[in-house]
C-alpha cells in the first residue's frame, strides 16, 4: 500500500509529502482541502476530527491519482474538473482557461458600477464562459452575449450554460473583427468587457508549467511586436458600439495597465480607472464613454 493506512490522516499526510518540494506549505492545505472538500465532500471539521475515518480502496486509488497528476504540474481545478466563480460553479478544463481570482474581480467591479438600468453586456473572449455566466446570474434581466474564437472554449462554455441554465447569446467569432461578426451588428451595448489574450511570446521562458504546458496557448498569448492588439480593437469597438455612459471593462496584463488606459483616454473615454488585484497589481480597467 502506498499509503501507510486507509485512514484520512494517512491521507493528508501523503500529500503533504508528495508535494511539499512542490507546493509551499499554505497551498498544501488549499489543495487538501480542495481535493477533500470537492472530490469526498469532507468540510473543514471532518478534515480535523475524522482523522481515524477509512477509506475505500477506490477512494485512495483517487487520492494518488491527483498527486501524480499534480506532481506532473497539471492544475488542481483541471484535475478536479471545476472551479468556484461569483457564486456559480464553472466546469473547467484544458480547452479554456482556468477563471481566476483576479477576473472574478473584475466581474464585481463590473457589477458595481453598473446596475439594472444596464440592459446588454457583451464578453469578447469569453473562455468558459465565466464573465458572462457570472454577469446573467447577477444581471438576470439584462441581455448577455459571449463570443468566443476557440471551437473547444466554445463547446466548453456551451456547456457551462446548460448546467448552470443561464440563457446567454453565445456566438462563435474573432475579437478582433467584431465588426464582422453577423450577431453582433447593428446592436449597442450598456457594458463591453473582455479577459483578452496579452502575453507576449517573449514571456513563454518565465511562465509556470501548470500554465505553459496546460492551458491554450491561443487564450494565453499575443505576438510581440504589438501585445496590446486585443485591448486596441476591442476598444476601438467599444467607443463606437456602447450607449450614452456605457462601460468598457478589461483584464489586464499587470506591466502593460498604464499603456491601456492612455490608449482609451486617447480615443476618448471619460473616467478611466485602473484597479489593483488582491496582490497589489494592476489587472483590472473600467471607463466609460
Amino acid at each position: 500500500m502506498f499509503v501507510q493506512s486507509n485512514t484520512l490522516k494517512a491521507c493528508l499526510d501523503y500529500v503533504k509529502s508528495r508535494l511539499e518540494n512542490q507546493f509551499s506549505a499554505s497551498e498544501i492545505r488549499q489543495i487538501q482541502r480542495e481535493i477533500f472538500y470537492k472530490m469526498f465532500q469532507f468540510n473543514a471539521t471532518d478534515l480535523i476530527l475524522k482523522g481515524d475515518y477509512r477509506l475505500t480502496e477506490s477512494e485512495l486509488l483517487l487520492v494518488r491519482d491527483v498527486v501524480k497528476r499534480l506532481q506532473n504540474h497539471e492544475p488542481l481545478q483541471y484535475i478536479i474538473g471545476y472551479t468556484e466563480f461569483c457564486d456559480l460553479k464553472i466546469l473547467c478544463d484544458k480547452r479554456a482557461l482556468i477563471p481566476r481570482p483576479e477576473t472574478e474581480e473584475l466581474v464585481w467591479k463590473i457589477l458595481e458600477a453598473t446596475d439594472k438600468t444596464d440592459q446588454n453586456y457583451l464578453d469578447l473572449c469569453t473562455g468558459t464562459g465565466c464573465i458572462a455566466l457570472a454577469l446573467k446570474h447577477h444581471r438576470p434581466e439584462a441581455a448577455v452575449w459571449a463570443v468566443e474564437l476557440s471551437q473547444d472554449a466554445f463547446n466548453l462554455a456551451k456547456k457551462n450554460t446548460q448546467i448552470l441554465n443561464l440563457d446567454i447569446n453565445l456566438v462563435e467569432g474573432n475579437a478582433l473583427l467584431p465588426d464582422q461578426i453577423v450577431e453582433l451588428k447593428n446592436k449597442k451595448w450598456s457594458c463591453i468587457v473582455s479577459n483578452p489574450p496579452y502575453i507576449p511570446h517573449a514571456e513563454k521562458t518565465s511562465m509556470a508549467p501548470n500554465v505553459l504546458d496546460y492551458e491554450p496557448h491561443l487564450a494565453l498569448f499575443v505576438d510581440d511586436h504589438d501585445p496590446l492588439i486585443f485591448y486596441k480593437r476591442i476598444a476601438e469597438f467599444a467607443f463606437q458600439n456602447l450607449v450614452q455612459h456605457g462601460k468598457l471593462a478589461f483584464e489586464l496584463h499587470e506591466n502593460r495597465a498604464a499603456q491601456v488606459a492612455q490608449f482609451c483616454t486617447n480615443l476618448g473615454f471619460s473616467a478611466v480607472e485602473i484597479f489593483e488585484d488582491l496582490q497589489g497589481k494592476q489587472r483590472m480597467l473600467l471607463a466609460r464613454l
